[in-house]
């Protein structure tokens, strides 16, 4: 399952024309201020997508991501869109609750209602002192 430490995104393969395994040279969303000499950090195996979208950002929200490889000086570049999905993904808790980003079993809104109503049910109980 997708996480803050592991999103579910591959990276980019990358080979020269010789055949020459390039992908752990793939930079990810590189900012353009460092590709002159080579973006040391920004290499996807390192960093992930970390810096390259949100995660707190709402479900369906889409990013495009740019993958760079720098072969004898010469970039190449492939874009991908990524779209943030709900993590509820199972029949017991399938509604996501923007507000604390948790899956419920019930709609967010009921939960809700529910919560707030057990909470003054819960209300102090302890008994009035008479002086």
């Amino acid at each position: 399952l997708p996480s803050e430490s592991f999103l579910c995104e591959l990276g980019a393969m990358a080979r020269s024309a010789a055949g020459e395994d390039l992908t752990s040279a793939v930079l990810a969303c590189p900012p353009a201020s460092c590709l002159d000499f080579g973006c040391p950090g920004h290499e996807f195996v390192t960093k992930g997508l970390q810096g390259c979208l949100s995660v707190s950002e709402a479900i369906d929200t889409t990013f495009e991501v740019e993958f760079i490889v720098f072969y004898q000086a010469i970039p190449a570049s492939v874009f991908r869109t990524i779209t943030i999905t709900s993590p509820c993904t199972t029949a017991k808790a399938p509604y996501f609750c923007d507000d604390d980003r948790t899956c419920s079993s019930v709609e967010c809104e009921i939960r809700d209602s529910l919560a707030a109503i057990a909470g003054s049910l819960n209300a102090d109980k302890t008994p009035p002192v008479i002086y």
